[in-house]
This record gives C-alpha cells, structure tokens and sequence, in this order.
C-alpha cells in the first residue's frame, strides 16, 4: 500500500486521505508503507485509524459478506466480526498500520475468553483484505465437511446457501 507525505512535515497518509488535498503538489512524496522507512514518521490521526477505515468499509461489507448475515461492530479499539463459527477481532497497530487478527474462542461453557493470533494477516494493511480472509476462513469449515458437500451435489445446490441455512438450523445435515 501507498502512503503520501508532504517533504516538510513528517505525517503520512493512506490513500484518499483529504488532507492530501492540502499539500502542494509538488511536495508531495509518495513511498511504500511496508518501507522500513514508515516507523520514522508519523501517522495521520484521520485517515490511519480504524474508526475511518471502518466507516469506509462499512457501505460495502454486505457485497462482501454474501449471503451470510455477518455482523460487525467498532467498540474504539477494535473491529469485532460475528460469524456464524466464531467471533474475530481487527485490531491496527498504529506505528506500523499493520492489521492484527484474533478469534475468539470460548471455553468452560463460554465462561473464560481465549484470543488466538492469526499470523496470516499479521504485515497486512488493507481492513477489506482482512475481511475477506475471515469470510473465506469461514467457508473453508462449510468445505471440510464431507456430508455438506455430499448432500450439496445430490441435491444441486450450492455449498453457501446449504451453509447459511444449516447454521440457522433449518437443515440437519448427517
């Protein structure tokens, strides 16, 4: 991803940032933000942090999402997604604006919370990426499941909405 910086301040932009807009085009620089060069510098308050990327996202999370009636929600520090196998956190580590990605699990009867690491998305920068890997993290457990898949091609349906309406409990599948 693509940040842009004036060569007189030291605050770096993500892309469509409207304060861009305000600095003269020719001081305007541009660099990598995977660039080590990233930690020296300063994120923009408004457009690197996760209320703004959140609410830009947020018009398109139903494409996104598909069929399934996912729901998310900003509590400040995080983005939480409900699915129908787990619930996942995005967090943003603001220094190096780098998504961080946990799912929750629950144990002892949902009394005590465990957070595990999800390392794939540990360098990524781009909140819709990190969405669309937790949307085909939870397809991938409709797919191991032989008897879903089974019944799926008996029947001639496609394997999303077998899902949507097995999770729903409207369809027992043996």
């Amino acid at each position: 991803m693509i940040a842009q910086m004036s060569r007189k301040s030291d605050i770096y932009h993500r892309p469509g940032c409207p304060y861009i807009s305000r600095i003269h085009e020719s001081h305007i620089e541009a660099f990598d933000m995977d660039d080590h060069k990233i930690t020296h510098f300063q994120p923009c308050k408004y457009c690197c942090n996760m209320k703004t990327m959140y609410r830009k996202i947020q018009p398109n999370l139903p494409e996104i999402f598909g069929i399934f009636n996912y729901q998310t929600e900003y509590n400040g520090q995080y983005i939480k997604v409900h699915t129908d196998s787990y619930d996942w956190r995005i967090l943003l580590k603001a220094s190096e604006q780098n998504m961080r990605l946990l799912r929750e699990i629950r144990e002892n009867n949902g009394d005590d919370l465990k957070l595990i690491k999800c390392d794939v998305m540990k360098k990524e920068k781009n909140l819709q990426t990190v969405i669309k890997y937790i949307v085909n993290q939870e397809n991938s457990v409709l797919i191991q499941n032989p008897s879903a898949i089974r019944l799926c091609r008996s029947k001639n349906l496609q394997l999303d909405i077998v899902w949507k309406l097995h999770m729903m409990s409207q369809l027992y599948i043996f």
